[in-house]
């Protein structure tokens, strides 16, 4: 998970409003896009913005290009971007002090969650090999192919890792566990109504192409009428 992700602070989300506001007025106000402002500071246009989403705080160098491209005040606004900056990198240690002792972060969606527990694994030291040798029950190839998103996380599954990972107060367990119910529960219940749909359209589709076999066979009078 990026240390640049917007925090969920209201000083954090302020300095950033601070920030990008003045910039997106002016870019209203003269009827330019990304498009234009990219092509005038020589950046690609996704840059641009994803520098005005407010996601993200943007590097130095790129926002005080558009401020100049759009002809704001650019001191203003680098002395508004060190501001910002200080409250995210401020926020950014108090965030890594409480990851390290087994808070998770901030988790907004599945792959935030999948983020946050394998940097748990990396901050603990323990490969997906050592974790499946501490606890059977974790196999190596299902912890990697859950890791990587391509099978849901359980709850056990988060449980055991947690427990592997040394996290046992019950606040920072169920701070985990509550953000798999938020976002984790979802994902299987997604993931498992993907795979009926799957299955019933390969039904529909073996009964369709039952149904045309039987009607050749009829044309060529080699089924029973």
């Amino acid at each position: 998970m990026g240390l640049d992700t917007v925090s969920q602070s209201d000083e954090a989300r302020e300095a950033m409003e601070m920030l990008l506001a003045p910039l997106r007025a002016r870019l209203k106000v003269l009827g330019r896009t990304h498009e234009y402002v990219g092509r005038k500071i020589e950046y690609h246009q996704s840059t641009v913005s994803r520098a005005l989403s407010g996601r993200v705080l943007p590097s130095r160098q790129v926002i005080m290009a558009i401020a100049g491209a759009l002809d704001c005040d650019v001191e203003e606004t680098g002395r508004r971007w060190s501001t910002a900056a200080d409250i995210y990198q401020a926020r950014s240690r108090e965030r890594r002090v409480q990851q390290e002792a087994g808070w998770p972060p901030p988790i907004k969606d599945y792959p935030e969650l999948l983020d946050a527990l394998q940097w748990l694994l990396h901050n603990r030291r323990l490969s997906h090999r050592e974790l499946a040798d501490r606890d059977p029950a974790l196999r190596r190839s299902t912890v990697g192919a859950v890791l990587r998103g391509a099978r849901s996380a359980r709850r056990d599954m988060v449980i055991a890792i947690l427990r592997e990972c040394e996290v046992s107060d019950s606040l920072k367990v169920g701070a985990w566990l509550s953000a798999w119910e938020r976002v984790g529960a979802l994902h299987m219940a997604e993931c498992h109504r993907r795979q009926m749909e799957g299955y019933r359209r390969r039904r529909v589709g073996e009964a369709v192409s039952a149904a045309v076999e039987r009607a050749r066979q009829h044309a060529r009078g080699l089924w029973p009428r």
